[in-house]
């Protein structure tokens, strides 16, 4: 590897040599490091994607995942209250929270789609027929449109109160066998660090390799 040649006509010039040189090659750590962040936003997602159980039913946790540029580099980092206990799992002995409605068990529970029965418990699924249901009516059709459009909102069912609490029940129940048990780590970012790691340093040694390169006669 060559480097580059700096000619100085008057030695009171070196200082300043030194100090240019020494600014390009931290800021291409920085961009180095930033580069790497971005790389690691897609590894860590892709890593919770193979992750199995998946930690998320729904999309909070993946768009969660944000990579913020610091005067020094950048931080990767999940904003979401629920990647703490998806990392390192959480301990017996303190219920969850089960009725947040933004990051609860409850809302795992309604995006499952669980299906209840008379009793509260969980029914099996049938199989779909092929094919597809059962067509509407034209009148069945401009209800619905009827309704996306605007008007009163409907007063709930006696069948769907039933379904929310039997989704409340079932998510207490869950929670309550956290409280127990707890839950083990996923250790998503954990297990995508090494590649991280290794990703910094190849472009950690690309970057100051651009600086300190060879450039031919000034």
């Amino acid at each position: 590897m060559g480097f580059r040649i700096i000619r100085l006509s008057n030695p009171s010039q070196l200082p300043l040599a030194v100090k240019m040189v020494g600014t390009a090659l931290e800021q291409a750590t920085i961009n180095s490091l930033r580069k790497t962040a971005r790389f690691g936003h897609t590894a860590v997602i892709r890593t919770a994607a193979k992750t199995k159980p998946k930690p998320e039913a729904s999309q909070t946790y993946r768009q969660a995942w944000t990579v913020q540029k610091t005067k020094t580099g950048a931080i990767l980092g999940n904003s979401a209250r629920s990647s703490y206990f998806v990392e390192v799992g959480r301990r017996a002995g303190r219920m969850p929270p089960y009725s947040n409605p933004a990051e609860g068990i409850l809302l795992w529970v309604q995006l499952k789609r669980f299906k209840f029965g008379s009793d509260g418990k969980i029914q099996k699924r049938k199989p779909r027929k092929s094919g597809g249901g059962k067509k509407k009516t034209p009148a069945e059709q401009k209800g619905k449109a009827q309704g996306a459009a605007g008007g009163k909102p409907k007063k709930p069912s006696k069948a769907s109160l039933g379904k929310r609490k039997a989704q409340q029940r079932f998510a207490f129940l869950v929670a309550r066998k956290i409280a127990k048990k707890g839950t083990p780590g996923r250790y998503v970012l954990a297990r995508t660090m090494p590649k991280i790691q290794k990703r910094a340093i190849k472009e950690t040694k690309r970057a100051l390799r651009k600086v300190t390169q060879k450039k031919g006669r000034p």
